[in-house]
């Protein structure tokens, strides 16, 4: 039956793309128990007076020979098995150590925010497992942010929905990373307690020369201040971008326009500048 003829075709980058996966694998879990990864921190900016928000924490690698793996190479492995909910447990775990006595200290309004994969925010016991880790390090729940991409909801609804709501309950806040790329309805949105929308960088890229660009991040802002949201938007890098941004009343920036995302001293020398305790 030629219906079932099925033709293979020898392809050597896909072989190489598939070994160089395997060992990126290899080293991510090796990292895990010998500490390749580190994190630094994104400073996060009011718009109207550049007073400090928070910072986002991002998770890098480096192996023992001084080579730094991208996340854009290892987090797309790690989300390919469970390794990837290790990852997010790890950098949880460290930023909230790290930034305890800031955030102890620190006006009501900080905020650190930390990236949760669909698979975590879509796993039962998720929530306890956080609020579990809290109690342990003794961090503010008020002070965290869980950052969450819309691909969230594509996966098992009733748990993500369930764990959203449940963090919220103690306080901590949810944002939605990379807000108008995909998977949201606004119905979804609408039934949950979401409180920040994080504007992707490819719709800020455009901004100063796209009409349609424009009118999409204003309506954006718009709707988050709607559904009573805050909003972010990510990869701000020009002042021209700052201003517009500005005109369409965005609260917060992140982006090399400020600052690019620090070292731990680093942003602890931010924080010392904002006249912010923490030791």
């Amino acid at each position: 039956n030629d219906d079932d003829i099925k033709v293979c075709t020898y392809n050597e980058s896909l072989k190489k793309q598939v070994a160089r996966e395997s060992e990126i694998e290899q080293y991510i879990k090796e990292g895990l128990e010998k500490d390749y990864f580190y994190l630094q921190y994104q400073p996060q900016y009011i718009i109207g007076d550049r007073k400090l928000r928070g910072f986002e924490a991002l998770v890098r690698m480096k192996l023992p020979d001084g080579s730094i793996i991208s996340p854009g190479e290892f987090i797309p492995v790690a989300e390919n098995s469970d390794l990837i909910m290790d990852i997010d447990r790890y950098v949880r775990r460290r930023a909230l150590t790290e930034f305890k006595e800031v955030c102890l200290n620190a006006p009501e309004g900080f905020v650190l925010s930390v990236n949760v994969s669909a698979k975590e925010i879509s796993s039962p016991g998720f929530a306890e497992e956080v609020l579990g880790m809290l109690d342990e390090i003794g961090f503010p729940p008020g002070c965290l942010e869980i950052e969450i991409t819309e691909y969230s909801f594509a996966q098992s609804v009733e748990t993500t929905i369930f764990n959203i709501r449940s963090l919220r309950e103690h306080g901590i806040k949810i944002a939605v990373d990379d807000f108008g790329t995909g998977y949201t309805s606004l119905a979804q949105l609408l039934n949950l307690p979401v409180t920040l929308l994080k504007i992707d960088k490819s719709l800020i890229d455009n901004i100063e020369n796209s009409e349609m660009n424009r009118d999409f991040v204003k309506t954006v802002i718009y709707m988050g201040h709607l559904m009573n949201c805050e909003v972010i938007s990510e990869g701000v890098e020009m002042e021209s971008q700052l201003n517009l941004l500005g005109q369409f009343d965005c609260d917060f920036i992140q982006g090399f326009v400020w600052s690019r995302p620090l070292e731990y001293n680093a942003a602890l020398s931010i924080c010392d500048s904002e006249h912010m305790r923490y030791s």
